[in-house]
C-alpha cells in the first residue's frame, strides 16, 4: 500500500499519479510510455495496469491485513471461485 502511505515508501519515485478527473477509483496511476525494456519490465509500469482495475473497495483499504483480504476476495470473484 504505498500509495496510501501504509509502507513507509516514497511513492513519488515509483508512481506518478493521473491528474484530472478519472473512472473508477481515486489512486489511478499515468503509465508513461518507454523504448527502453530497462524501464518498460520495471516493477512500477507492470503494476499500473493491473492496479489501474482494482475497484475502490480494494484501493480504499485501511490496513495492509484489510488490502489483502478485499484482494483475495475480488480475485476469488473474478475467478470464479466465491
Amino acid at each position: 500500500m504505498i500509495l496510501n502511505g501504509l509502507e513507509g515508501t516514497d511513492k513519488d519515485i515509483y508512481f506518478t499519479r493521473r491528474a484530472g478527473i478519472v473512472r473508477g477509483h481515486n489512486f489511478k496511476l499515468y503509465k508513461s510510455f518507454c523504448k527502453l525494456d530497462v524501464k518498460k519490465y520495471n516493477f512500477a509500469n507492470k503494476v499500473i495496469n493491473d492496479w489501474n482495475n482494482l475497484p475502490d473497495i480494494v484501493v480504499n483499504a485501511t490496513s495492509i491485513n484489510c488490502f489483502k483480504g478485499e484482494l483475495d476476495h475480488y480475485l476469488a470473484c473474478t475467478r470464479g471461485f466465491t
